[in-house]
């Protein structure tokens, strides 16, 4: 089960026309992934974002959500140790030694130019964990007879440039729309990128 970060409102937003939480997050946030996070942060304004996030109305003004800093993650070197060792139990992976040396070269100099000379009672920063989120579902629309991608963005994803989208997020089901993205055939069940 994820836990959300911490966060802290510093700005707002504006929905415009075809926008959508994904857009939105990708263009303010810097990570389309961060949808989710405007979405809970937004939920007590705008009660509908909870069943049908994929519905904005121009002129909302969303609160846009900025992740707190958490308290850097540290390490006390015991007696023994290197940072190979401290590297794989505390990043869990061999080659990380080399960010705790970036992390800790400032407080520590002989660690740029002795890594391996380590003493007992340093207090090493840990650099942080990347902290995945999940992929967003996604909506799903089975081909009519006659539909063509620029049909399909602007009736599902509010604007006829994301067919480009739609197209990338179906390519290995069907590898055809790579090669010619005008070819359709009903029944095909496309994947929406979120609005």
């Amino acid at each position: 089960m994820l836990q959300a970060l911490p966060t802290a409102v510093a700005r707002s937003y504006t929905v415009r026309p075809g926008d959508s939480l994904w857009s939105i997050a990708d263009r303010q946030l810097g990570n389309p992934l961060r949808w989710q996070a405007l979405q809970a942060g937004n939920r007590g304004r705008y009660p509908s974002l909870s069943q049908h996030p994929e519905h904005l109305q121009p002129g909302w003004q969303l609160a846009l959500p900025t992740a707190a800093k958490p308290a850097p993650r540290t390490y006390t070197v015991r007696p023994g140790d290197t940072l190979t060792d401290i590297a794989v139990k505390q990043l869990g992976r061999y080659d990380g030694w080399t960010d705790l040396v970036k992390a800790n070269a400032g407080r520590y100099p002989t660690l740029a130019t002795r890594p391996q000379f380590l003493m007992p009672g340093w207090v090493l920063t840990l650099p942080a964990r990347e902290v995945a989120q999940p992929a967003p579902k996604p909506r799903r629309y089975t081909v009519q007879p006659g539909d063509t991608l620029t049909e399909i963005a602007v009736e599902q994803l509010g604007r006829y440039s994301r067919w480009r989208d739609i197209a990338a997020a179906n390519q290995g089901r069907y590898p055809s729309l790579a090669k010619q993205p005008g070819t359709l055939m009903p029944g095909w069940v496309l994947d929406l990128p979120v609005r």
